[in-house]
């Protein structure tokens, strides 16, 4: 769970930060797929495979080639 706890833990600086939850979330499509596989295997909630749009947690996600795999976009 690699990716996802470098995630939750930006997700939570911003929170701390801000005292809210984000509205988005970019990362770019690779770390997208290997962050879907990775909670997808341990058949975590995090992610809906029903819902066309993507989001986390029910945070909008945008993919985006201007960031670096592995690097997050919390905004």
């Amino acid at each position: 769970m690699m990716i996802q706890n470098c995630l939750e833990n930006e997700i939570y600086t911003k929170v701390c930060k801000t005292g809210k939850e984000p509205d988005l979330i970019v990362m770019h499509p690779t770390t997208w797929q290997d962050l879907s596989k990775e909670i997808m295997s341990n058949d975590r909630l995090e992610i809906n495979r029903h819902r066309l749009d993507l989001s986390y947690r029910g945070i909008k996600v945008i993919r985006s080639f201007d960031l670096e795999h592995g690097v997050f976009e919390i905004r």
